[in-house]
């Protein structure tokens, strides 16, 4: 471990031009260089934590340090939701809104009243949201065990939506928010940052109002339960929510990073195709037409189950999947995947997190892998990333045979 990171020590050994690259690949290839910005922030958080620290963790001061250590531009797509591992930090997460450095935007309250507590016997964190109408309340949760475990967003304990009159509650918050622009701190967050660094900001996960009031306001199951019974009541509060994604969306296009984070999770099963045209699509694919207005591209964190969905990703287009998954972790072959969008859209990811682990592919299968995945990225948009994250007990040695792999591939 040692040796590989003297190795890493040349600059001129660093993939620092996949920044270039990574844009020359954004629909396009004018630029035989193939990218790789793997995500490994949950390996990170588990082994910087350990007793006994891996020796390529020696003297590394937080994230971004260890990627440029190892020669790796830093992936900056899916943030930390969990600021200073800290719950109060985020005391709007079950509504869905997060306050960190990525985000561009804040909400606040004219009417409204916010109120927390804090348990400490579970490490959970109560907000109660008074309006006229009556309140609302929420529990979220981080405990030691998440902490340990590398978790990067807290767990909603209990869900916002418990009644059908909360419903009316929720209307009259959203009604009574306010989107606040807070560009100017991340300008001057990416200011600060090294020029190997690919400026991605975070828009929203849930890209329209029926998405966000699954994703945030129910679990999944009785989502689709108040859906079959309270349909309109659902819409109509759907509708309420877009309204403010859209305020986010103008200050979004004022913003100092060319990439916005728009999207994600989605999943054939989940997200399915009829639920994906009635109630993601127009919103959607109006918060990508505004951004690309603006001049910018649009990445969606597509690790889920795509196969039903890819016509829909391009109807609604998005400039960049990421975090794509290849059989056996999804059904569908990366050969099958490329050949089917690699010309219509650029794919970020395609190296599934299994292969990092060497008790589910053998080595020899593992480099048989990469090499089918480097004949593709000759020929398609690709940008090599994987899909969703590195696993907490994967062989550092693979990323690395990767990115080694690959110096020697670029410097043809």
């Amino acid at each position: 471990m040692q040796q590989i990171k003297e190795d890493c020590s040349d600059k001129d050994n660093q993939l620092i031009s996949t920044v270039e690259a990574f844009h020359d690949r954004v629909g396009k290839i004018t630029s035989p260089f193939i990218p790789f910005i793997p995500r490994f922030d949950l390996w990170f958080n588990v082994k910087s934590q350990s007793e006994q620290k891996e020796p390529l963790l020696e003297g590394v001061m937080g994230l971004d340090n260890f990627s440029n250590s190892l020669g790796f531009v830093p992936y900056t797509n899916v943030p930390d939701f969990m600021p200073q591992r800290k719950l109060e930090n985020n005391i709007h997460r079950a509504i869905g809104f997060y306050d960190i450095i990525e985000a561009l935007y804040s909400i606040k309250f004219n009417k409204v009243k916010v109120s927390s507590a804090k348990n400490t016997d579970n490490n959970s964190l109560t907000v109660k949201y008074h309006t006229p109408v009556g309140d609302a309340v929420t529990e979220i949760i981080y405990t030691p065990d998440m902490k340990k475990s590398g978790t990067s967003i807290s767990w909603v304990k209990s869900h916002i939506l418990k009644s059908i009159d909360d419903i009316k509650v929720m209307e009259y918050i959203f009604d009574d928010m306010e989107i606040v622009d807070r560009n100017f701190k991340y300008a001057e967050y990416i200011n600060d940052k090294k020029p190997d660094y690919i400026p991605i900001a975070y828009g929203f996960i849930a890209s329209s109002g029926m998405l966000h009031i699954m994703r945030d306001f129910l679990p999944v199951n009785d989502f689709y339960l108040w859906l079959n019974d309270y349909p309109q009541k659902l819409e109509k509060l759907a509708k309420v929510i877009s309204k403010k994604l859209a305020d986010a969306i103008l200050i979004l296009k004022k913003c100092p990073a060319d990439i916005i984070f728009l999207g994600g999770n989605f999943d054939s099963t989940i997200t399915y195709p009829a639920f994906y045209k009635k109630y993601i699509l127009t919103d959607f694919y109006e918060f990508v037409e505004e951004l690309h207005k603006a001049g910018k591209k649009v990445v969606s964190h597509t690790d889920g189950e795509n196969k039903a969905l890819w016509d829909l990703y391009l109807e609604t287009k998005i400039d960049i999947l990421e975090a794509v998954a290849v059989y056996p972790m999804v059904s569908e072959s990366m050969k099958e995947i490329i050949e089917k969008m690699g010309n219509k859209v650029t794919l970020w990811g395609l190296v599934d997190s299994i292969a990092l682990l060497e008790n589910s592919m053998s080595l020899d299968n593992f480099h048989k892998y990469i090499e089918e995945l480097i004949g593709f990225a000759k020929k398609y948009p690709v940008i090599l990333g994987i899909s969703d994250t590195s696993p907490t007990d994967m062989s550092i040695d693979r990323l690395l045979y990767i990115r080694d792999r690959l110096k020697k591939e670029n410097k043809k």
